[in-house]
């Protein structure tokens, strides 16, 4: 067997069956010079039981076990400094590839030495109804070459979505940048790509569908306000700072902290209202007004002044509703826009694909 080029690393913690869909899909690529590094994060017996299973089927497959639970960045950039191929990514374990994402990833950087990552765009997401839609539906700049910082202009000021787990990177340079920020508990994709993109060329091509999201029950995604943070979002936005040369690129990168930090604030006071934690939703109610500029945000301020001169007590009760109100014609109009949205004429070919890593090959 040929000398592995990539390395491809499964942080897992404690979805087994998950874990196996991904392990399959990696398996099938068309390119085989690789290796496949699960990051075990103390899930106990029956993920490792999994995962000695297929190592006991394919040499390729290797674990890298921690015997107590780390955090989230701890456990991608344990992956990161255990490997050693030219070439590296990442799978979450509850999603999956497509059979070519290796071999089309690769053309990137046989076109250009000095990329930091090739990255695949109009990847798919397929929800808990099962529908499947192309991820972040906008258009796409034309795939090819991106010098720095044409690439993260792209990236951050077009809202380009391109995850993790579907851009392939050169290792010395991720090694090179420090890899992954332990100081951030879950949007450390957005930060690594804003750093490579900010650093480096990247390489982008588009219209493959390599990376499939799946949403499940268990999908940070799910989690409301967990799946972002103001402390990451604030990170983040010092991190990206950090490497800024001019004025545009500043630019670029507060109208992007602006926008994180007011839908994070929106979608706080939506899940504590939804909890009956008044206490907290006020808390960043006030934040929310604060900060933000829009006129509908503005009325909110002015009523919520009003309240508390007119009466303390009621104040809350009267601010809350208010929020209550204009977050539901928001979120209303969010999933309005979201459900029309058409699913993909090869959504049968996915689904079909996805049910076939699920059954024993």
């Amino acid at each position: 067997m040929n000398t592995p080029l990539i390395t491809l690393i499964i942080p897992t913690y404690r979805r087994p069956q998950f874990l196996k869909r991904a392990i399959r899909s990696v398996l099938l690529q068309t390119f085989p010079n690789f290796t496949l590094l699960i990051v075990d994060n103390a899930s106990g017996k029956e993920t490792e039981e999994v995962i000695r299973e297929f190592m006991q089927q394919d040499p390729r497959i290797k674990m890298l076990k921690h015997s107590k639970a780390i955090r989230v960045a701890a456990n991608f950039q344990s992956g990161l400094e255990a490997t050693t191929t030219p070439y590296v990514a990442f799978l979450p374990d509850d999603d999956f590839l497509g059979p070519t994402f290796f071999a089309e990833a690769l053309k990137g950087f046989e076109l250009y030495q000095d990329i930091a990552f090739s990255g695949a765009q109009d990847n798919i997401w397929i929800d808990q109804e099962n529908i499947a839609t192309i991820y972040c539906p906008k258009p796409s700049p034309l795939p090819g070459y991106y010098p720095p910082p044409k690439g993260f202009v792209f990236y951050v000021g077009n809202s380009i979505k391109i995850p993790l787990p579907s851009a392939l990177f050169k290792t010395d340079i991720l090694k090179k940048i420090g890899g992954f920020d332990m100081n951030i508990h879950t949007s450390i994709d957005g930060d690594l790509i804003g750093r490579c993109s900010m650093l480096f060329p990247i390489y982008l091509f588009t219209n493959n569908h390599l990376y499939f999201f799946y949403q499940n029950p268990e999908s940070v995604t799910n989690h409301g306000n967990v799946s972002f943070n103001e402390e990451d979002c604030r990170r983040l936005h010092e991190n990206l700072l950090s490497l800024s040369q001019s004025k545009e690129i500043e630019a670029i990168i507060n109208g992007l902290f602006e926008y994180k930090i007011t839908a994070l604030w929106e979608k706080t006071v939506k899940h504590f209202l939804k909890t009956k934690n008044f206490s907290q939703a006020s808390i960043y109610a006030e934040k929310l007004c604060a900060f933000a500029n829009s006129p509908q945000r503005n009325r909110w301020k002015k009523q919520a002044l009003l309240f508390e001169r007119a009466s303390p007590i009621g104040s809350l009760y009267l601010l809350l509703k208010g929020f209550e109100r204009g977050l539901r014609k928001t979120f209303k109009k969010k999933k309005e826009k979201k459900t029309m949205l058409p699913e993909h004429p090869e959504a049968a070919y996915w689904k079909e694909y996805a049910l076939f890593l699920e059954q024993p090959q």
